[in-house]
C-alpha cells in the first residue's frame, strides 16, 4: 500500500516536471514570447498533469490511510497510545484495528473490550465498528465490549451515539447514549433500550478487579472464566442460579 502511494506520487511529480519543461522550452525559443500557448500538445500535457494531480489527492484522501493492528492475549490487559492522541485501554483477549486518514478515524473491535479516552478533533470524527453497528464518539470516554456476537456500549464520561439505521443506507439515524448509560444490540443490529448502569462495575477491570452486584454464579464463573486458563462448570442448574455478590 504504502509502495502504492509512493508510485502515485512519482508520476503526479513526473508530469508536473513535464508540463514546466514545456513551457521553459516554449519561451527559450527564438522569436517566442513567454505567453502561454493552447497548443494540443501542450493542453494534453496540462491536462494529464491535473488529472494525476486529481487522481492522487483524491486516493489518498479516501483509501491512503494507515492501518496498525493491537491484540491482548487471555489475561493481558494493554494501554495504546494512537497517533492522534488518544488512549486505548485494551481487556483481556482483544482484537483491534486502527484505520487512520485524513478524513477519519477508524477503530475496527473484532472480539474484546476496551475503553477509548478520545482526544477531539472537529474534522476527523472518531468511530468505533463493532459487528453491525458503529459507534461514533460524541465525548471523551466509553467502553465497547464484543463477545459472542454481542456488542455492548457503556459511556463513562460525555456521550456517544450509536448508529440505529443499517450502515447501507445513505441516511444513517443515530442514538445518543449519556454519561452513565449503557446500550447493547446482536448480528441482526437492533438496539435495546437504554439503561443506567453502574460504572464502578463496568470499569472495574481497569483496576485489576471484577465486581459483582446481585449476579447469577453461572454469570459469574463465565466472566471469571475471560481471565483464566483453564475451565470450571457447573453441573447443578440450581447452584448455577444462586445470587452472587462480591469483587
Amino acid at each position: 500500500e504504502r509502495n502504492s502511494r509512493v508510485t502515485v506520487l512519482k508520476l503526479l511529480r513526473e508530469e508536473l516536471a513535464r508540463a514546466a519543461l514545456d513551457w521553459e522550452c516554449a519561451a527559450e525559443r527564438p522569436g517566442s514570447r513567454a505567453v502561454w500557448s493552447w497548443s494540443p500538445v501542450r493542453f494534453s500535457s496540462v491536462l494529464a498533469s491535473l488529472l494525476v494531480a486529481v487522481i492522487a489527492v483524491g486516493w489518498w484522501l479516501t483509501t491512503g490511510f494507515e492501518t496498525e493492528e493491537y491484540r491482548t492475549a487471555k489475561g493481558e490487559q494493554r494501554t495504546v497510545i494512537l497517533s492522534d492522541g488518544s488512549m486505548v485501554t485494551m481487556n483481556t483477549e482483544t482484537v483491534m484495528a486502527a484505520e487512520f486518514s485524513f478524513l477519519k478515524r477508524a477503530i475496527v473491535l473484532r472480539e474484546g473490550e476496551a475503553l477509548f479516552a478520545v482526544s477531539h478533533e472537529g474534522r476527523r470524527p472518531f468511530e468505533v465498528k463493532a459487528g453491525s453497528r458503529v459507534v461514533r464518539d460524541v465525548g471523551t470516554q466509553f467502553v465497547v465490549r464484543r463477545q459472542d456476537e454481542r456488542v455492548t456500549v457503556t459511556v463513562v464520561e460525555g456521550a456517544v451515539e450509536v448508529q440505529r439505521s443499517d450502515p447501507a443506507e445513505q441516511a444513517s439515524s443515530w442514538q445518543l447514549i449519556m454519561a452513565g448509560e449503557q446500550v447493547s444490540y446482536g448480528p441482526m443490529g437492533a438496539l435495546s433500550s437504554i439503561g443506567r448502569v453502574s460504572l464502578t462495575a463496568t470499569t472495574a477491570w481497569l483496576e485489576g478487579k471484577v465486581l459483582f452486584e446481585d449476579r447469577p454464579l453461572t454469570e459469574v464463573i463465565q466472566e471469571v472464566g475471560r481471565y483464566q486458563t483453564g475451565e470450571i462448570r457447573i453441573l447443578d442448574p440450581m447452584i448455577g442460579a444462586l445470587k452472587f455478590i462480591g469483587v
